[in-house]
């Protein structure tokens, strides 16, 4: 079983068919009751209009008050207490991002005897792709663990497999211009958009520019004074390439 916090957002939409997909008997949370429906049209078995009803009482109502397997939160800081009540005895919460406070994401905020007492497992997940030698620098630099590019391919290519079965379906509540984006950044932290917010690049950029891009973006904030960004050298992949599944072709 498997708690999905923010179910009609585009993780949260995805999360819905992958845990009803695998089998899990899906409980969704939402703030309108038009996304409520979208998430049981989707599969959630059990979804939850959290602004008028309490999704913790729910969910121990259904599970004989035992709580769920999973929990997939990337909400973060607001909802947190409340699903931990609800994880069940060497379940797993599965912390993914911090939409309601991206303030608390550097700062210590989780109480360790919670933990311990609710005999559950926190698990950290960011599924950012990345060649080994970048990999490597983020570990030495950063401490960080970024999956390697190739298991990110077969992720994928798995993934578009069930979207190609029709077992899977990609959300998509908007198509914007680019100019657009800030407006949509807006709607999202205002919670009146569902699924993705597809935003469209009139101009493209060349192979070698969006490299260049994605290299500079993935660089820590912090080690840009150590390791000032950079085009990719001749005996590179391209990042461009390797997300594409291509053959590496150098600019």
């Amino acid at each position: 079983s498997v708690l999905i916090h923010a179910a009609a957002g585009g993780s949260g939409s995805a999360a819905i068919q992958l845990a009803v997909n695998a089998g899990a008997r899906a409980f969704a949370t939402a703030g309108t009751d038009d996304k409520v429906k979208l998430c049981r049209d989707l599969g959630a078995q059990v979804a939850i209009n959290y602004n008028t009803t309490d999704f913790a009482d729910v969910v121990l109502a259904e599970t004989e008050n035992k709580g769920v397997d999973v929990v997939f939160d990337n909400v973060g800081e607001a909802v947190m207490e409340p699903p931990m009540k609800c994880t069940k005895y060497n379940g797993r919460y599965v912390m993914m991002g911090f939409a309601s406070n991206k303030v608390v994401a550097d700062e210590p905020f989780l109480v360790p005897r919670r933990i311990m007492l609710g005999n559950l497992k926190v698990c950290g997940v960011m599924l950012a792709y990345t060649p080994p030698d970048v990999s490597e620098f983020l570990k030495t630099g950063m401490g960080w663990n970024f999956i390697d590019a190739a298991l990110g391919e077969q992720i994928m290519r798995e993934i578009v497999d069930l979207v190609l079965a029709g077992k899977v379906r990609p959300v998509v509540g908007n198509v914007i211009g680019f100019d657009q984006i800030p407006a949509a950044i807006e709607a999202m932290a205002n919670r009146e958009t569902v699924g993705r917010t597809i935003a469209k690049v009139e101009t493209p950029l060349s192979e070698a520019a969006l490299d260049v891009s994605i290299r500079n973006w993935i660089t820590p904030q912090r080690l840009l004074d150590r390791v000032p960004p950079r085009p990719r050298g001749p005996d590179e992949p391209s990042l461009v390439a390797a997300a594409r599944g291509a053959a590496p072709e150098h600019a």
